[in-house]
């Protein structure tokens, strides 16, 4: 995938050179398998003849090329006829120009073996009536891009000229996983993530329609989506509504990965309350080989987490824990997530390490307090479905588990 910045594309032929060479440097060294193409992923600022020559010049090395330009419309009108839809664009999306044809030369002229067309994040322009916060946009962007091709696109060589598609040209609709890939409300979930919304409701319509589509539309190959991992950590995009992995299990039938199960893991600093070059603490867990630090979240902190202070506590949690509103001050941990996917229902900890430092703003990965090795953490065996307490003490050196619940 190509996504860089336009600066970077002063010399085309430097670049289709470097990158041709990268290819088959790679495809050396791969056992199994090769690179077979490039995506030219090209927003911003880039001309339509910039585009061009870089489809034109990786065609003739002999690559696969696929395109993956923003639907959009010129904007005369705002609404696109899907049966004559001659003010819909293929565009790099760059401010100032987006209602401009970016990407229609080199597709007309041939140069473009697959658009994979991003159907998401243009605005509240409609095509057939429907905007992309509608469901039923899939149907009609798809319905117009199909009604775009043609036998013959010699005529529409121009980047004001009207889109054509040549028939030998693979469609692929692309669309967000969840709405949290997407950032705001123009996607087909109407909801930025932040917004409640029912993603299992929206999927079920959108399988619906992409039968229908592939069924009915000759030119329409298929659909993507942005992106795999998004869909299956759609916490970490700030989707509070959608479920790990839904878009790939309902549109493309993947088996969905184990559920994440309830666990809390509590870190405290049982130290006494008095100024020192340890007083502060936060714990290393050690597990396969892994090392996870677990300290005091602080989201106004540019480290993203501090150490602990004396007679202080900090709860971490695998994501269903960190959404039980009887425990409102659990904070959901990535690194828990992590430890306890691909179905895993404990872990055992090799080593805790006790970590300190000499103050509340310390740079915890850094702990120039010193480190000593928790005995107690040694083949610890922590299950899931119960809280944990890793009561650290970095004045003493000691520190002991116990089972919550």
């Amino acid at each position: 995938m190509l996504k860089l910045h336009p600066e970077n594309f002063k010399n085309v032929d430097n670049v289709i050179y470097n990158i041709t060479s990268q290819i088959d440097s790679y495809n050396h060294q791969l056992v199994g398998g090769k690179i077979s193409g490039v995506d030219l992923d090209l927003e911003g600022a880039f001309t339509p003849e910039t585009i061009q020559q870089l489809a034109r010049g990786f065609k003739a090395k002999g690559l696969i090329v696929s395109v993956a330009p923003q639907v959009y419309t010129t904007g005369e009108p705002q609404d696109v006829d899907v049966a004559n839809p001659f003010n819909l664009v293929l565009t790099a999306g760059y401010p100032g120009n987006s209602n401009l044809n970016t990407y229609g030369p080199a597709i007309a002229e041939g140069s473009v073996d697959y658009i994979l067309a991003q159907t998401y994040n243009t605005g509240s322009w409609k095509v057939g009536g429907y905007t992309e916060g509608q469901i039923e946009f899939f149907t009609s962007i798809a319905t117009a891009l199909n009604n775009s091709v043609k036998d013959d696109c010699s005529a529409n060589l121009s980047p004001t000229s009207q889109l054509c598609i040549p028939k030998q040209t693979h469609i692929v609709i692309g669309e967000v996983s969840n709405a949290g890939a997407s950032g705001n409300v123009n996607n087909i979930f109407g909801s930025n993530g932040t917004t409640s919304y029912s993603q299992a409701n929206v999927l079920s319509q959108l399988k619906t329609q992409i039968d229908n589509v592939i069924t009915n539309q000759n030119n329409i190959s298929g659909v993507m989506q942005w992106s795999l991992n998004n869909d299956y950590m759609p916490n970490g995009w700030s989707d509070n509504y959608a479920k790990s992995g839904a878009f790939s299990g309902t549109i493309f039938n993947a088996q969905l990965p184990p559920a994440i199960p309830y666990f809390i893991l509590q870190v405290t600093n049982t130290g006494p309350d008095v100024a020192g070059p340890s007083a502060y603490a936060s714990a290393t867990l050690v597990v396969n080989g892994e090392y996870w630090v677990f300290g005091k979240n602080a989201s106004w902190v540019s480290a993203g987490m501090v150490p602990i202070a004396p007679n202080n506590f900090q709860q971490w949690g695998t994501l269903p824990s960190s959404q039980n509103p009887a425990t409102p001050d659990v904070i959901d941990s990535n690194n828990l997530d992590y430890i306890f996917s691909n179905g895993n229902t404990s872990f055992k900890t090799s080593q805790i390490i006790i970590n300190g430092y000499p103050s509340y703003d310390s740079d915890i990965n850094n702990p120039t307090g010193g480190q000593w090795v928790c005995n107690a953490g040694e083949n610890y065996v922590f299950e899931a479905g119960h809280s944990y307490n890793v009561m650290v003490n970095p004045v003493y050196h000691s520190c002991d588990i116990k089972q919550i619940n």
